[in-house]
């Protein structure tokens, strides 16, 4: 919700820069592996939150 009310009544500008995903995987479309380091529970709870 802050990140909706930032991008819609603050900068306008970052909206088209902000992108909402489904899960972890989908992040891996646009960012290879090496980029980003995530810890393995945020893994493990979006596997397991689907």
């Amino acid at each position: 919700m802050m990140t909706w009310w930032f991008t819609t009544f603050m900068a306008p500008a970052i909206k088209a820069k902000v992108h909402s995903l489904p899960g972890v995987e989908h992040l891996y479309a646009a960012i290879t592996k090496d980029q980003l380091e995530i810890p393995a529970y945020i893994t493990e709870y979006d596997m397991t939150y689907k």
